[in-house]
């Protein structure tokens, strides 16, 4: 059989075809992953473009539940309830603007009329116990509601707000769960609430030994903000009787 030889030449040209092939197939990726970006780019866009006023709402209320959260961890634990404090301290670089009102975004009591495009905060405590000194550690939770009109449509955050509310009430009968609000508020108030996030949603943390975690419940930390369960919405009559 035949020894099969290459010259020093034709093994370096060789090489140099390899590595062209490899930088093109890299190329290649990278343009195919360039492609992808600009097509997500141009989608992000588009819902943008498109967004209603309750998309508006979703979007500056997770907005403002991040910088309330830095602030927060910025400031030993101590929550603020003053949107003007955001500001000052650099954390957004205004109150952002209510789409229904034309005015600065204000904090509300859940269940004050009207609520479209404003926010309402609950502060709950956790706990974390350390098994060694038996001493207990308490912090402050933060959870942040908003609030629109869901029958003026959603475009933007529309799958995801078919998913979380299921556009149901509880029904057992078909077995079919609602949100969680609909175990808190009245049926009606409920229906305004676009999203919410914060510790009322957290079930459980995990910790390694000698820590332990322990929260209040949902019910409990509407209580210590002084709400009487299921909490009621305001109606324009009791408002205008109030002379509000």
């Amino acid at each position: 059989m035949g020894s099969f030889r290459l010259t020093l030449r034709e093994l370096g040209t060789i090489a140099l075809l390899l590595l062209a092939v490899v930088a093109l197939a890299g190329l290649g990726y990278g343009g195919v992953q360039a492609a992808s970006l600009v097509r997500d780019l141009q989608h992000a866009k588009f819902l943008d473009n498109h967004r209603t006023a309750n998309d508006r709402v979703i979007d500056y209320s997770e907005e403002m539940y991040i910088a309330l959260e830095r602030y927060r961890r910025d400031n030993d634990g101590k929550i603020t309830r003053d949107l003007n404090q955001l500001v000052e301290a650099g954390y957004i670089r205004e109150i952002p603007i209510n789409p229904f009102t034309g005015q600065s975004t204000r904090l509300i009591r859940i269940g004050e009329y009207p609520n479209a495009g404003e926010l309402s905060m609950i502060v709950g405590n956790d706990y974390i116990f350390n098994e060694q000194t038996k001493q207990t550690e308490t912090r402050e939770l933060l959870s942040i509601f908003c609030f629109g009109e869901p029958e003026g449509g959603l475009f933007k955050h529309e799958e995801d707000y078919d998913q979380w509310k299921q556009r149901a009430r509880p029904d057992a009968s078909a077995y079919r769960h609602a949100s969680y609000e609909y175990e808190w508020m009245s049926d009606e108030l409920a229906d305004t609430v676009l999203w919410f996030d914060g510790g009322i949603c957290v079930i459980c943390s995990k910790m390694s030994y000698p820590y332990s975690w322990s929260a209040d419940s949902p019910e409990e930390t509407f209580r210590k903000n002084g709400y009487t369960l299921p909490i009621q919405m305001e109606t324009e009559q009791s408002v205008v009787a109030e002379g509000r």
